[in-house]
């Protein structure tokens, strides 16, 4: 067998990528915040290709604004976020004492501590969170290397920064997913040299408008397979955008997807996920115009 083709992996991005759909999950973010729902948001990138949206500044202390989503978030997030995670490992290969080690190891990194990479548990609630409000959420799990020793690297992965298998709907049968990163230009040069990466350095604000010390980064795509098309686990890195040819690829050591996610179960006949935000705007618009008077 062989890996994923170049190809097939630009093919499978470009059909996962829905701008509708895209739009949508911002839009329903910016309304959470006390955004007007149709109130646009400029340039978010070249047409057809994958957005980079605004960073949102929230107005949710206005009048007439919704912040019943986002107290709705609070109190589902103090069910379902609040305790410690008790993870029990078990199997013919692992005894009692790698079990226990296994599991301090991820408490003490969920609670925050480690020399590395702890806090875990802010980016699970994170992930909680996109789940409740718009019907799903991924993290993004890596290793990263230390000058003496790699470590576990864990981190919540943006709902619209994230693309994935569009024929599977339940999220832990995926084929493939690819995260949209936007790296620093530092790290992407020293990860893959200067000369690949000078041709896709953009900055934080989206249409050119961004100030003249804005933080520069590279755009890159992170895709994972676990076999696809009778191929080999596959790890690529696609920079730019979604028809760029694949920088790197490699094999997926790994040997599945690196993924966690949380969803809400999606509506019979659609292909996505809806949360809080999309079923609750009838109710908070009526609320909001009250306010208003």
């Amino acid at each position: 067998m062989a890996r994923v083709s170049p190809k097939l992996i630009t093919t499978q991005l470009q059909s996962a990528f829905n701008r509708s759909y895209y739009d949508w999950i911002y839009r329903q973010m910016r309304y959470a915040f006390g955004h007007p729902w149709s109130a646009g948001w400029g340039s978010s990138g070249a047409a057809g290709g994958f957005p980079d949206y605004p960073n949102i500044i929230p107005y949710y202390e206005e009048i007439g604004t919704s912040r019943k989503v986002r107290n709705m978030a609070a109190i589902m997030m103090a069910k379902y976020a609040s305790t410690d995670p008790a993870p029990e490992l078990t199997g013919p290969d692992v005894d009692e004492p790698e079990s226990e080690f296994c599991k301090t190891f991820i408490q003490a990194r969920s609670s925050g501590f480690g020399v590395m990479d702890g806090n875990w548990s802010h980016h699970h609630e994170q992930i909680i969170q996109d789940m409740m409000l718009l019907g799903l959420g991924f993290g993004r799990v890596s290793h990263r290397q230390h000058k003496e020793f790699n470590y576990i690297h864990y981190t919540h992965q943006p709902l619209c920064q994230t693309l994935w298998d569009p024929h599977e709907k339940d999220m832990s049968r995926l084929r493939w997913v690819a995260f949209y990163i936007q790296m620093p230009k530092e790290e992407a040069f020293d990860l893959f040299g200067e000369k690949k990466m000078k041709g896709y350095i953009r900055n934080t604000q989206p249409g050119g408008d961004a100030p003249l010390n804005s933080p520069e980064f590279c755009r890159v795509f992170d895709y994972w397979s676990n076999g696809y098309a009778g191929g080999d686990p596959t790890h690529a890195i696609i920079p730019g955008d979604l028809d760029q040819v694949p920088l790197e690829i490699e094999d997926n050591t790994v040997g599945c997807l690196p993924l966690a996610h949380a969803e809400l179960h999606e509506y019979t006949g659609s292909r996505y996920h809806m949360g809080m935000i999309a079923q609750t705007k009838a109710t908070q618009e009526a609320l909001n115009a009250q306010e208003r008077g």
